[in-house]
């Protein structure tokens, strides 16, 4: 369920200048490190050519670094697919904190403000989120123990959740909605158009209507 902007788009007619190659520079002006180009490239394989294609030497040869220096960063395809996700869901947790943080205290405060940053509009469904998909399941297809700093990222937020002034049933029926949407939307179950997001929204913001209407009567 992870919402961010997509600076990683890949881009086939780019040689050394897309951020999958090591030293393409970064819109700041700086060169891409090779250990980020490495996992930016491992994203496009995994994303554009399948599991089945995912290689080190695909991943070599999408970066631009060579085998052995791809071996120094990650000595093997569970390592660096344990770096993929972990990046991600350190992304997903400084997300979900920043969107907790954005709305005040009180009731179902994990649910508001995840409703506000995952489904508020259809923008943040994109390639980025896509892939980081396809990447957790790369992951969990390759070794089971590849997901675990998506569990522990989970754990906290479940934590979260569960300890915000609201019932616990609250918050953790819009997380598994959401979770749930977002993986029928991976597999091209639905669409994530705005129309069905605006719907499901509503849905589940009734769900917080009805926790802050109860904590107001007690």
């Amino acid at each position: 369920m992870p919402v961010f902007e997509d600076p990683l788009r890949p881009d086939p007619g780019l040689l050394a200048d897309h951020p999958a190659r090591v030293g393409a520079l970064l819109p700041h002006g700086e060169q891409v490190p090779a250990r980020d180009a490495v996992l930016n490239a491992a994203e496009i394989v995994i994303d554009r050519d399948g599991v089945g294609a995912f290689t080190l030497d695909a991943v070599a040869k999408e970066s631009g670094v060579s085998k052995g220096g791809l071996l120094h960063h990650y000595p093997s395809k569970d390592a660096l697919l344990l770096a993929l996700v972990t990046r991600m869901s350190d992304q997903w947790r400084s997300d979900y904190e920043a969107a907790i943080a954005s709305v005040t205290p009180g009731p179902a405060r994990v649910a508001r403000g995840l409703l506000n940053a995952c489904i508020a509009d259809a923008e943040g469904w994109n390639d980025q989120m896509r892939r980081s998909g396809k990447v957790m399941v790369a992951a969990m297809v390759a070794n089971p123990l590849n997901v675990k700093p998506a569990r522990e990222a989970h754990e906290k937020l479940m934590k979260l959740a569960t300890a915000d002034g609201g019932p616990a049933w609250a918050s953790e029926a819009i997380v598994f909605a959401m979770h749930g949407l977002w993986f029928s939307w991976l597999f091209g179950l639905i669409d994530a158009s705005p129309d069905r997001l605006a719907q499901v929204r509503a849905s589940l913001q009734k769900v917080v209507e009805r926790v802050e209407q109860e904590a107001a009567l007690r």
